[in-house]
């Protein structure tokens, strides 16, 4: 399994050779999707963030793997309203 620390240094790698234009990552839910995950939840992929950290840690890797110099996170849902209207508590 590909952690953190292996995810940090790829990323790194892939910087340094950057040159511009940068290329940016695709939508992060379409890639999810299309790989069996389920996104009908509320939060979508900010759930992935809780529940399924590998399925976030191969789709990016998988934009690394394509070309892509820049990736983003899977956070932009993730706010302590959307997480307690979902069940979850404020810790």
């Amino acid at each position: 399994m590909c952690g953190g620390r292996e995810l940090q240094e790829s990323c790194l790698d892939h910087a340094d050779k950057a040159v511009f234009p940068l290329v940016l990552d695709g939508g992060l839910s379409s890639v999810l999707e299309n790989s069996g995950v389920d996104l009908t939840q509320k939060l979508r992929c900010a759930e992935m963030l809780r529940s399924s950290q590998e399925a976030i840690l191969q789709a990016h890797l998988a934009y690394l793997r394509t070309g892509a110099d820049i990736i983003t996170t899977a956070s932009y849902q993730a706010s302590i309203l959307e997480f307690v209207e979902s069940g979850l508590s404020e810790e």
